[in-house]
């Protein structure tokens, strides 16, 4: 649980890392405290490290269905369903998966509920949070797929 790290692992470490969107799970005012459980977590001029989906460009357009993508056996496909609120600030994500078994298909569905933090919002809550030297780096200046963003323990 992002929210309660100290009392789950020992530090400190030089780099806390949370990757592939998943403070979207978080509700908006739990940010600033997982982002502190992070940086608790610390040596001094340790970062933290948080990749994200773009929604400042997703809210916008509020997609409602991700492209599929087959595995790498090609018997297997996934695709996801975004049912969006209607204020823009979270979503439903179903995730489905289509296997082959035997002579015929299976469907299975998994689900999440996940919210849209826009830049500014994180920017804030990791600022909130103690973290200094605050930045946004986006995937052509890092290489990643998604949005980086960085904190620096003082």
């Amino acid at each position: 649980d992002m929210r309660s790290l100290r009392g789950a692992i020992e530090g400190p470490f030089d780099v806390v890392l949370s990757c592939d969107n998943s403070i979207a799970h978080l509700e908006p005012v739990e940010l600033p405290v997982a982002l502190g459980e992070m940086g608790a977590l610390l040596c001094p001029g340790g970062h933290v490290l948080v990749s994200v989906r773009d929604y400042d460009a997703l809210v916008a357009e509020r997609p409602r269905f991700m492209s599929p993508a087959a595995a790498t056996d090609g018997r297997t496909v996934a695709f996801q369903l975004w049912d969006w609120a209607e204020d823009g600030s979270s979503y439903a994500l179903r995730q489905f998966f289509l296997e082959e078994r035997g002579e015929g298909w299976e469907t299975t569905c998994e689900h999440t509920h996940l919210h849209a933090h826009v830049e500014g919002t994180i920017l804030g809550a990791f600022r909130e949070a103690g973290l200094v030297d605050v930045r946004w780096h986006m995937p052509a200046e890092t290489g990643y797929y998604q949005p980086i963003v960085t904190g620096r323990c003082p």
